[in-house]
């Protein structure tokens, strides 16, 4: 999915304090990103905006070309993760990225077999999982006791999912 902002500007609610002013970014398909700045910057800010989470006063979001005028349409469609990433850690590694599919509405939620099939091709692309020789013993293992190295490939599969 490509993401293109065109001039967001997004003020703090009920006040005229510019949160976010003219942020222009294109993300091409396929790209894995990492917004840096200062506490402040709006980066979390800019990320609740693209992914319908808060709505902006002007400028543009487009998914695939599409502008997405309503904050409904880009909700759910877009994942991310904090630096401050957190696990269930009485989940599985496997059942963490799964979760954002997991509790998707049942009309639009994927299949068992599906969403088994999306993990798997999470893991392999992220490199957790050499399928046979996994970065923690095994998927079926509590993330709490995976090291900190197999946790941080976790957060973008889950993100991805």
């Amino acid at each position: 999915m490509s993401i293109e902002v065109s001039a967001v500007e997004r003020f703090a609610p009920g006040r005229r304090k510019a949160l976010l002013r003219k942020v222009s970014l294109d993300v091409p398909d396929s790209a894995f990103v990492a917004l840096v700045g200062p506490s402040g910057a709006g980066k979390t800010t800019l990320l609740r905006a693209i992914a319908g989470l808060d709505p902006y006063q002007s400028g543009t979001v487009s998914l695939d070309g599409q502008v997405m005028e309503d904050v409904s349409a880009r909700a759910g469609q877009i994942g991310f993760v904090f630096q401050n990433y957190a696990l269930f850690p009485h989940m599985t590694a496997a059942r963490n990225i799964a979760f954002g599919l997991d509790v998707l509405p049942a009309a639009r939620r994927p299949a068992r077999a599906r969403i088994d099939e999306r993990v798997k091709e999470l893991l392999d692309l992220m490199q957790i999982l050499n399928w046979g020789v996994p970065t923690c013993p095994s998927v079926r293992r509590p993330a709490a006791t995976c090291g900190a190295g197999s946790r941080t490939g976790y957060w973008p599969a889950c993100a991805a999912a």
